[in-house]
């Protein structure tokens, strides 16, 4: 059986990709509206978030399911990154409207949440075992 910390992560990591998703076709709308872009740029737009939901959703699954060590180191770099470029974003996301940056600073607390319950005492002796219970 897995772990609650797992479980949670599991939920709160779908939890944030939903709430970028949500915020992806905002941007999308809005940045399509602003400038007029369509074609390649907006292909571009969408098509890079959609590739890295992807990657998230893989690694998801490993971590989540089959007890990966591996798979959650990968999150755990990728995610932390992602926080930090968030971070040192902060000053240029206030220039957006306020919906987005609410989206945003709730996606990023769901990326910390998420990280943090990787590294709990259950979870962590569940990828200690390396097997899905």
């Amino acid at each position: 059986m897995r772990p609650q910390s797992i479980v949670l992560f599991e939920r709160v990591v779908l939890a944030s990709i939903g709430l970028g998703l949500l915020s992806l076709l905002l941007t999308a709308s809005m940045f399509s509206d602003i400038a007029g872009m369509g074609g390649a740029g907006m292909g571009l737009l969408i098509g890079i978030p959609l590739v890295i939901f992807a990657i998230y959703g893989v690694l998801i699954y490993f971590v989540a399911r089959q007890a990966s060590s591996t798979a959650r180191w990968i999150y755990v770099v990728l995610a932390g990154l992602g926080l930090l470029f968030g971070l040192a974003g902060l000053g240029t996301l206030f220039e957006f409207p306020g919906h987005l940056v609410l989206l945003t600073l709730i996606q990023h607390a769901l990326t910390a949440a998420s990280i943090f319950l990787l590294f709990r005492p259950d979870s962590m002796a569940w990828f200690a075992q390396g097997t899905p219970h």
